[in-house]
């Protein structure tokens, strides 16, 4: 089973891709997002008088319990877990893996975590400008209040969270300013090399 890591900030695309070559691969997909940790302790950021609540740390996210369902998947040929699949219902459902050939991972924060990284043979990271970032998700505006908190501290948070996730060893930057269906040509290409 080859292992697949797509990574980058908000709206880069990740879920789209992750999506569209699993089915091209036919491939498992999971999203660091299904094991967001029910009950963390909650964190607040201070901006401008306000304390906002962020959902852009690593620590909000159980990396580790994703990496023993890659180990599984590999040693066992299944997986049995718990995974948050509805953040509206908090809520986590029984979900059960077969391994296939190939498993892709995608996720705000998936290469920050020690053990994760070392299952991960191919890293993708979507590279995105704040700018377009922010473009992108005051479109998908009105979905929820954590879009608005994002619109204030998503950008500041991503830089000192997220960003450093750039220069992981082996890493295949891509440009998030190009378009879904060119930049998932290039990740498949760069999988074929």
């Amino acid at each position: 089973m080859k292992t697949i890591g797509i990574c980058g900030p908000s709206c880069s695309g990740k879920t789209t891709i992750a999506q569209a070559l699993a089915k091209e691969l036919d491939a498992n997909s999971l999203s660091l997002d299904n094991f967001y940790i029910l009950g963390t302790q909650k964190i607040y950021v201070k901006h401008n008088g306000e304390k906002l609540r962020t959902f852009e740390r690593p620590e909000l996210y159980d990396g580790n319990r994703l990496a023993i369902v890659v180990n599984e998947l590999q040693k066992n040929g299944r997986s049995k877990f718990k995974a948050m699949l509805d953040f509206k219902k908090k809520e986590y459902q029984e979900i059960e893996l077969v391994k296939k050939d190939f498993l892709i991972l995608e996720g705000l924060h998936l290469f920050q975590y020690e053990q994760l990284n070392k299952l991960i043979e191919h890293k993708f990271y979507i590279d995105l400008p704040s700018e377009i970032m922010l473009e992108r998700r005051a479109e998908r505006m009105g979905r929820n209040h954590s879009d608005l908190t994002f619109l204030k501290i998503g950008p500041q948070e991503w830089e000192k969270y997220g960003l450093k996730q750039k220069d992981v060893p082996d890493v295949v930057i891509l440009d998030g300013k190009e378009d879904l269906n060119t930049l998932s040509l290039k990740l498949l290409v760069s999988l074929l090399k």
